[in-house]
């Protein structure tokens, strides 16, 4: 049986995730948000099947996107982030590790504080969106704002979409200023898990940091189990005589625990 996880309260909606299947953890083939908008729709229940699922996640705003990746990594890897990164200064590898839930948390902290880039608070309206004290009106980006804009170059893309977003108030479009003070307060009213975190190299004692993003941890490291899950189904098809659909139907959990119990022969 799939199981099911209760994220927190997303646009007033309780959403539930079901465990990833082998069928998903297969059908990862980067780390974009294309990649991961298809995966999310696959595990959000009620949303349905194929291009209508992925249709669904995309309308998530990019935090919201951010919340619900960082929930399926607890789920299946745990709550406890480790790396590798090679030092800056000596370029030594040393490997790092956080808590996800604390840096969720810290970050949850930071929203009792809702700040702009001039210092006055946001104004949070009910539709959602959010008002500057110059009243201009704003949004937060969606994967469907990000799919749009995915052939731009950089700079393009953060200007077409600080325009997209702005609900009310004048074009953004070469006010510098302007935009900058949207963007602080997208951060401030809902700060994505993409982060540049301190670390300390244990041999030079370098101070440096790090960019964490769950989206890329998250399907890098279901890629990085490939090669385990072949194993897996090899061990289940050899030892059971399932098929292939069959095997990568099971939830995850459940397809860990039949290769420990055939792998150490205990039924």
């Amino acid at each position: 049986m799939t199981l099911n996880h209760t994220t927190p309260s997303i646009a007033g909606e309780d959403l539930r995730l079901r465990e990833i299947t082998g069928f998903i953890e297969h059908s990862v083939e980067g780390a974009t948000t294309d990649e991961a908008l298809k995966m999310l729709g696959s595990l959000l229940n009620g949303t349905g099947t194929g291009e209508h699922a992925k249709s669904k996640a995309a309308s998530l705003t990019v935090p919201e996107r951010d919340r619900l990746l960082g929930q399926v990594l607890i789920n299946t890897f745990g709550e406890l982030i480790t790396s590798t990164v090679d030092c800056l200064h000596c370029e030594q590898p040393f490997d790092i590790d956080f808590s996800l839930k604390k840096l969720v948390a810290d970050l949850n902290k930071d929203l009792e504080t809702e700040i702009a880039g001039n210092g006055t608070p946001v104004e949070t309206l009910p539709d959602g969106t959010f008002r500057l004290p110059d009243g201009r009106r704003f949004r937060h980006p969606t994967g469907v704002d990000e799919q749009a804009l995915s052939n731009l170059p950089q700079l393009e893309a953060v200007q077409h979409l600080l325009n997209r977003c702005q609900v009310e108030g004048p074009p953004i479009d070469g006010n510098e200023e302007a935009g900058a003070v949207v963007q602080e307060a997208m951060a401030a009213t809902a700060p994505i898990l993409k982060k540049d975190l301190a670390a300390v190299c244990p041999e030079c004692a370098t101070h440096q940091t790090f960019n964490f993003d769950v989206q890329y941890y998250l399907l890098r490291a279901l890629i990085g189990e490939r090669g385990r899950l072949t194993r897996e189904i090899h061990c289940l098809a050899s030892a059971y005589g399932w098929s292939l659909s069959e095997i990568l139907g099971l939830p995850r959990s459940q397809r860990r625990r039949l290769v420990e119990l055939v792998s150490s022969e205990t039924f």
